[in-house]
Order: C-alpha cells, then structure tokens, then sequence
C-alpha cells in the first residue's frame, strides 16, 4: 500500500497540472485576502486574524481537489492499468485508501504555503505588546490551529468524493464535473434546502447533513467530538462506497452488502449518538466559544419557546459592526446546541424592506426601548462621509408557559446589544469589542428572567425614615422583572428576613432601635446581602430653590444608630460633600442680554457624574451617574477576611467638604468659571463592596433583649457580600406633580436620564444575589486583536508582495528541486 502511496504521490510531483493547480488556490486567496479591497481584504479590516482564508478556501477547494483527485482513478480505467492494479497483492480498500491519501497528501501540501499568512500576522504585522522582555502575540494562535484542523477535515471529505468521483468514469473530466457537484450540494445544498418554511422542525436535522453545519464551528476553532464523527462518517461513507463501485468488476456477494451495510448501520447510529453526547474542545486563547456552565444549564432547562430576530445584517455594515454581526451568529448557534430546538434567530435587513414596513418596524422598534446608532464609516461619496443608521440590537420573542397563572405567554423584549459606555465613541471599534464581550451576558440575562417562574425575595426595609415607595419605584419595577419585591418594618422580629435573598435600606433618616440593628446584623451572619444607600449629609433642595440657599448638615449616622454597625463591617459614610467638575446641572432663571428673563441651565458641582474605571463586573461597562450631594466612603479596619472592593468614585477634579456644622450652599458665583484649584483631589471613593466572613456587631455583647434562644446567635457570617454607597437618592427617582413617574436616573433640570443609575443599582443586586454564576459572564474578557495601523499603512504594499508572490514562490522552487532531483536520480539510473 505504501508503495501504491508513493507511486501516486511521485506522480503528482512529476506533473506540471498538479502544481498549476496549487499555485492557483494560492493566487486566489492571496488576492482574495490582501489585494482585492473588500471586507475580506485582512489589511483592510484591520484585524489580526487570518479567518478569511478559513471562509474563501472551502469554496476555493470545491474547483481545487476534483482537479486533484480526477484522475486517481479515471486514468487508470481509461489506460487498463487498473486491471494490472488489481493483480497486485492489495485489497481492493488498501488501493482505495492508498490514493486517498496520496489526495489528501497533496492537500495538506497546497495547505502549508499558506502559514506564511499566519506568521506575517504573529510576528510583523499584528499590534503585539512587550512586557518584561517578552513579545505576547496578539494573533489567536489556539483558534488558527483549530481553524485549520477544520479545513483539513473539510478537505478530506471533497477528497473522498473525488475518489468516488473518479472511480465511477474513465473520463476526467466528467469526474472532475461529478466530484465538484457533488461537494458543492453536500457543503451548501442541504443549507439551503433546509431554509424553506414547509420543513419546519425537520430544516435543522437536513442542516445537519451538510457539511457547512460542521465546519462553521471548527472553522472557529472549536473542536466537537460530534463534528470530528461527522466528518469522518462522511469520509467512510464514500469510500465504503467506491469499495462497492469496485466490487462491480466481480461479482458482489451478500458478505460484501452486509459488511457495507452494518458499516452503514455503524456510523448512523455514531451521529445519532454524538448528537446527544458530545465533548467540545474551545482551542480558541480566551475560550470565546465555550458558554459559562451557567448559560449551559439555563438553556438545557429551558422549556419556553424563543425566537430572536436581530436587527445588524446588510452588505454595508461597517468591518467592526460586521465582526459583531458574526459574533451575534456565533453565540445564537451555540445556545441552540445546548437549548434543543426552543431557541430559533434570524437576521434581519432592514434596508430592503419597502419605506412604509421599514418605518413601521422603526416604530416598533422605537416602542420596545431600540435605538439605532449613526456611523459614518459605511463608504464615502465625492468626499462626504455617508451616515447610516445602524441597529446593533435584537427583539426577543418568549413563548412560554406561566404555572403560577396557568397560562400561555408571549412578548417582545427589546435588547440593546452595544455598550453605552461613555469612555468610547459608540461605534468604535473598542466598545464594539466591548460589546461582544457582554452578548452572552445580555442574551442570558433576558432568558432567565422569563424562565424563572419562581422568583427570589428582595426587601426593601421601612420604618426610618427610608425613601417612600413612590420615590423609589422607578427601581423597585426594574428590580420586579428578576425579583419578587417586598417592602416592611423589621420591628425587632428575629428571623424576619430569612427568605429574603438580599434587602435594601434606601436613605433612612430616622434611627434604628437596637433591636432592628441585631435582626439586620444576623441576618448578615445568616449569609444575607445588604445594599445600604446611605447620606453622609442632609440637605433640602426644596429651601435652596425657594430661597436660594439652604444649609447642609452632617447626617449623623451616629444618631442615626448605625453608624457602628456599618463600621464594623468595614465601611464609613463620611459627613462631608463632594463637588466635581464632572457634574450635571441645575436650572435658574437669569436675565438675558436683551434684558428677558429665561431659565438657564448652570454646571452645579454638587451634582458629580461619574463615571467607573470597568474594574468588577458591577461597573463594567456601565453609563454616566448621577449623585446629589454624594459623600465619600472610606474602608475601614484590617480584617483580613474581609476583600473591600471600590465601585464608585469621582473623578480627577474633584473638591471635598467637611461638614461638621451646619455649611450654606448658595449659588454665589455659580455662573461664574470654577476656581480649578479647589478641585485637585482625585478618585473618592462613594461606593464599595464588602465580601467575606463578617463579625457580629454584637460579639461579646448582651443579646438577651433581642433572642430568646442564644443557639440561634451567630458570632461569625457565612460568606457574603454587602455593598456601601454614599448617596440615597442615587435610587430615588422623579415624581411630576401630576404624579407621573419618571425613569431611575431622570434630570429635572436637564432633562436627561443618567442611565448608569439603573445599571449599577441593577448590577449591584443582580451581584447581590447571584449564587449560580449569572453576573461572572460579565467579567469575561476578550481581546481587541488589531493589526499594527502604522506597519500596516508604511509597509502595506511590502506585505502584499510577501502574501501574494512568496507562497506561490515556494511551491515553484519546491517543483524546480523535485525536476532536478529526480533527474540526477533517474540520470544516474
């Protein structure tokens, strides 16, 4: 059989058609990828990846391989040499596997000249760091590898067909025209055949027939064992198959058909199995494509139907925006392997509906809470930049049944896919990135809402002087579509909040009786989550409109009784303001030039906007917030059991006020420009997480008047978190006179909606109260694989060349040392 290997090999090598037809695979995707000006063009996109080969080679190979594989053995038949093969001491497998290795041979030889693309990209042309000496490439190199593992498996399949091909005629050329039939259906029919309506449940499983199904994933750089079967199912298939064909120049027995026949058996009854029970293999250097265990299990237990329809598709999305694209179709193929068929998406053009249904999805749209995006990157016409609105979102459909109700549901949510992070341009390509890294996020976070029937408590606490329920729903209907809300007086009842999943005190003003204080310490101690929303100082912002100047004064958490406790856990509000020159506004009226009174909207340094530094998955990626009199938050203490974690804080300019006494605030000189000198602190802390094993208020300390059973006392916490920020009314929402609510985060005066105020509150109790792993899917991170923009545009044409003239160069000098060597071998013969 090796000899028969290398016969046909040598063949191959001594031939000029089979290097022509390598050289031309190579000039294609040499052109394709770094001449051609298209999104295709690596340069062009300007990321540092070599995934456009992965896309144009199959279709490439569909010409390249029947060209190999045509004559293995057409020629044969057509010059009688197979009879003389067939005398050989082979089987009729060992000769049928013997030429398809030799094609598979020469396909991994057309393959090689191309990593002459991968290592431009690692060491010359990628955006790659140095850190202690040491170059980290920014190229993917796991899911490269994996890349080509699934091109090679691609590969193989055409050449099982070609083999079949060729072995049915003794013309070429209608083997060559058989064999690229016969790949194109198999890598494209069943796809499209698949897509009609009328099939219905049934398109996914003819999908699957495909191969195109199998190599999306690979071509990724993931490995599934459910693949790898199918591929080489395929494979055996055709070959068992050319067996039969062969089998044709004597007589068949009923051995043969029942050995082709249990093979058959064999392999359908591997993908079947395979189908259910697989292993993944994420090659990929961050694992983008492996789901959390949590998304996994959430979309295996899902019983509703959903159906997502995502609004980025079109020919003229910008490169990033198509990158995201790819993305969104990624992630939904991998929900559907792990959901079963509850799962089914869509892309959706809206260019090419007509005005009147393109404005009417506009519409609902608009209604659902989606907002397109403008981008100016699309194309450029006489010099103008084109803008073009871009809807980088989703409308999610639930189907789903609701036990508690004993009904059947469906809505529409509206899902916002990209970042609203304010450090970035919202189309460029870092919060773009940035957005990729949130999609499992924001697509699970939707799923698991609706599939929750039962939800966890929360509890708001009264009876301080807490924020009123009209003033803070705004929050509590935010917090009803994961949560079942509740608000209440702990009144001393030990034992109150133990099925309440976390509780928040939202800006109390009134003390706390000791009894209240030990309910909430044990409840700590039980493992519970407090999110306190507390002021360091107080002020009436109704005095200083109506008088034009009101008086701040220190909280007094002291008096307020919780002061100590909220010490001990480690944290202080402290009694002092922040100013900052990163703030909203206020509105007065004033006189204008022409003498007319009109209102103005004045920076007010009270108000600080702030913004986060991404750095815990609470404040990652979140939007402008909006304080009123906020105060800072210390850390305190030196336990070390105890991890402290800063989530908000002003900004560089900022200027702090002690407030020990009462302090006026006025609006002297507001319209005058700050004095900078005042605002040189920097980064106050106003919020933080506490996590650990907490200590007992009360340890050591008389509890007689608050448990009658002293077993129940708990001196030490289970593992749990709390979190600590200085401002109440960063929940507190706006209330018209009319009493109409407005959004968490609504501006009275500027008429904006800071919505950073609803994400992190959001955030903060989703943190709170996740014990399953829902929020650790935010703190992935993937990279931002860029290319060198400056090697790019100095070197440009000079890494064309390399691309384009050095594989084909390669292949020529291979086939210029074969003739000579073969030469002086048979020469000397």
């Amino acid at each position: 059989m090796f000899s028969l290997l290398k016969k046909e090999i040598s063949t191959f090598f001594s031939s000029i058609i089979g290097y022509i037809v390598i050289i031309v695979f190579l000039l294609a995707n040499g052109l394709i990828m770094w001449i051609f000006p298209s999104s295709l063009n690596i340069l062009d996109g300007g990321y540092a990846t070599i995934d456009t080969l992965f896309n144009i080679a199959p279709w490439v190979f569909l010409f390249l391989i029947p060209a190999v594989t045509m004559r293995l053995f057409a020629e044969e038949k057509r010059t009688g040499t197979i009879e003389l093969l067939f005398t050989k001491p082979l089987t009729n497998f060992q000769i049928i596997f013997a030429k398809y290795l030799a094609g598979l041979s020469l396909v991994i030889f057309s393959l090689l000249p191309t990593l002459i693309y991968y290592f431009s990209v690692y060491f010359w042309l990628g955006d790659n760091i140095t850190i202690d000496g040491k170059t980290q490439h920014i190229i993917d190199s796991g899911g490269a590898m994996g890349a080509y593992i699934g091109l090679f498996f691609l590969a193989s399949i055409y050449v099982a067909v070609g083999i079949f091909a060729s072995s049915i005629t003794e013309n070429q050329i209608v083997a060559f025209i058989v064999s690229m039939i016969i790949s194109f259906f198999l890598f494209i029919g069943f796809e499209s055949i698949s897509s009609f309506d009328f099939w219905g449940a049934i398109g996914d499983i003819i999908d699957k027939l495909g191969i195109n199904n199998h190599y999306k994933s690979m071509s990724r750089g993931v490995i599934d064992t459910k693949d790898v079967i199918y591929f080489l199912s395929m494979i055996t298939f055709f070959l068992l198959i050319t067996n039969l064909i062969l089998l044709k120049r004597v007589k068949i027995k009923k051995n043969h058909i029942f050995k082709i026949s249990a093979f058959l058996i064999i392999i359908i009854v591997l993908n079947i199995i395979s189908a259910n029970i697989f292993k993944r293999f994420d090659l990929t250097s961050e694992k983008r494509y492996t789901l959390s265990d949590y998304s996994k299990n959430e979309l295996s237990e899902m019983e509703q139907q959903i159906y997502i329809k995502v609004y980025l598709d079109g020919g003229k999305l910008p490169i990033p925006f198509k990158k995201m694209k790819n993305s969104i179709k990624e992630l939904l193929d991998e929900f559907k392997v792990y959901a079963d068929d509850n799962i089914e998406y869509e892309f959706i053009n809206l260019s090419k509906e007509d005005a009147i249904e393109r404005k009417s999805t506009k519409k609902e749209l608009a209604q659902l809470g989606v907002v397109p995006v403008s981008s100016s990157q699309v194309e450029e016409d006489e010099g103008q930049a084109i803008y073009t609105e871009i809807y980088p979102s989703a409308v999610i459909t639930y189907t789903a049944y609701y036990e508690r109700i004993d009904s059947i549901i469906t809505r529409d949510i509206g899902l916002n896919l990209l970042n609203n992070d304010p450090n970035f341009d919202q189309s460029s390509e870092i919060n773009i990135n940035n957005s990729i890294n949130t999609l499992e996020y924001k697509f699970i976070n939707e799923i698991t809402k609706i599939s929750k029937d039962a939800k966890p408590n929360i509890a708001f606490i009264e009876g301080h002087g807490e924020l009123p329920e009209l003033e803070i729903v705004a929050l509590q209907s935010r917090l009803s579509e994961y949560y079942r809300i509740m608000r209440g007086r702990i009144d001393g009842k030990h034992g109150i909040l133990d099925n309440y999943k976390a509780i928040v005190i939202a800006k109390p003003t009134e003390k706390f009786t000791e009894a209240d204080k030990f309910v909430l310490d044990q409840y700590v101690m039980q493992g519970g989550k407090i999110l306190w929303l507390v002021d360091g100082v107080n002020v009436n912002m109704d005095s200083i409109l109506s008088l034009n100047h009101t008086f701040a004064m220190p909280a007094n958490l002291q008096k307020l009784n919780i002061e100590d406790q909220i010490f001990k856990y480690g944290a202080r509000v402290n009694t002092d303001i922040l100013q900052d020159l990163n703030c909203s506004g206020i509105r007065l009226k004033g006189v204008s030039q022409t003498g007319e009174e009109r209102d103005y909207l004045y920076e007010w340094h009270y108000f600080p906007v702030l913004t986060t530094k991404n750095n815990h998955v609470i404040n990652k990626y979140i939007n402008f917030l909006k304080t009123e009199f906020v105060s800072s938050v210390d850390t305190v203490g030196n336990d070390t059991e105890i991890k402290k974690t800063v989530l908000l804080s002003s900004s560089n300019k900022t200027n702090k006020i002690g407030v020990n006494m009462p302090y006026k605030i006025d609006f002297k000189d507001i319209n005058l420009p700050p004095n900078k000198n005042r605002f040189l602190t920097r980064n106050i802390p106003t919020a933080v997480l506490l996590e650990g094993k907490f200590t007992s208020l009360y340890k050591g300390r008389i509890i007689d008047n608050y448990l009658n059973d002293k077993s129940l006392y708990l001196e030490k916490s289970k593992k749990t978190q709390m979190i600590v920020v200085g401002d109440g009314d960063v929940a507190k929402n706006v209330v018209k006179s009319t009493g109409e609510i407005q959004p968490l985060g609504f501006d009275k005066y500027s008429l904006m909606t800071f919505k950073g105020n609803e994400e992190f509150l959001l955030n903060a109790i989703n943190y709170l109260c996740d014990d399953s792993g829902l929020m650790t899917i935010r703190a992935r991170q993937l990279k931002l694989r860029l290319l060198d923009k400056t090697v790019v545009e100095k070197q440009k044409f000079l890494w064309q060349t390399v691309n384009v003239a050095l594989p084909i160069f390669v292949v020529i000098l291979f086939g210029v040392f074969m003739f000579f060597f073969r030469k002086m071998k048979y020469g000397k013969n």
